[in-house]
Parts: structure tokens; C-alpha cells; sequence
């Protein structure tokens, strides 16, 4: 009887072990799928960032001279928890060597990183690029961009 009672107790002992085990590749796409997430909205915030600096300053991207195209800019994100917390960063640049014949289009690449801590590995990310006109106009009293295209890069 004590035997038997050892045997049984090996086999269910060596069947949770088993179950446990094919938690553990779950848990970890759950957790990299949380990541994406995240990635994905630093993105997205460092696009609305782009956005709110062209809505708000006219001499924004400041390029230093007419041949300039490129500007890029990056910015590290925090919650507004107390203390506040780490996010991830953005990376954003603005091209506007896509011109076409009366219209100024401005590209913006942002990508979104997230990882532990400021400048640290990225444990993943994403990219967007959006393609807005930016040609002035007289009627305009609050600065509105039209999208002209919305390209989702995914985790490059």
C-alpha cells in the first residue's frame, strides 16, 4: 500500500511539474504581448507629441538652413503615477523632402521603445509613419494637419 501510494504520488507530482512547466511559455508571450502594447502606444504618443509641437510652434521642426530635410528628436515617456515611472522612449523624425507641386508634405518616422530604464536594452517596439500636409493656409486659426497616409512599420 505504501508503495502504491508512492507511485502515485511520483506520477501526480511529475504531471504538475509538466503542466507548470507549459505555463511558463504562457506567461512569458502574455508578458511580451503586454510589451507590444505598450510599445506600440509610445509610438503613438510620440506621433501626438509631433503633432502638438507643429500645432503649437510655428518654427517647428527648426531646421538650421533651406537644404535641411531631416530633423529627429527623442524623448523619454513617464506615467503620471506618484512616484512616477519609467515608460519608454520615443524617437521621432520629420522629413520634409517629399514635397509635391502646392502641397508640403511632412513625414514623421516615430518609433517606440520600452525597456527597464532610461537608455537601457528595449524589450520591444514599434514604428509608425504618417504623412500630413503642412502647406500653409490663410484660414487656418488653429493649425490643422490632413493625413494624407498612415503606415503601421510594426516592430522594426
Amino acid at each position: 500500500m505504501l508503495v502504491t501510494s508512492l507511485l502515485l504520488c511520483t506520477v501526480v507530482l511529475l504531471l504538475g511539474m509538466g503542466f507548470l512547466g507549459s505555463r511558463v511559455g504562457q506567461y512569458n508571450s502574455t508578458l511580451q504581448s503586454s510589451l507590444a502594447a505598450r510599445a506600440r502606444w509610445v509610438a503613438r504618443a510620440g506621433l501626438e507629441d509631433a503633432r502638438a509641437k507643429l500645432s503649437r510652434d510655428i518654427h517647428f521642426p527648426p531646421y538650421a538652413n533651406q537644404k535641411q530635410t531631416l530633423y529627429s528628436y527623442s524623448e523619454d515617456l513617464y506615467d503620471l503615477s506618484t512616484p512616477k515611472q519609467f515608460v519608454g522612449t520615443y524617437d521621432v523624425q520629420l522629413d520634409s523632402s517629399q514635397d509635391i507641386p502646392n502641397v508640403r508634405v511632412l513625414t514623421i518616422l516615430a518609433r517606440g521603445q520600452v525597456s527597464k530604464q532610461p537608455g537601457g536594452p528595449a524589450l520591444a517596439c514599434h514604428s509608425y509613419r504618417v504623412c500630413i500636409d503642412v502647406t500653409p493656409s490663410s484660414y487656418d486659426q488653429v493649425r490643422y494637419f490632413p493625413l494624407l497616409r498612415f503606415d503601421d512599420l510594426g516592430a522594426l
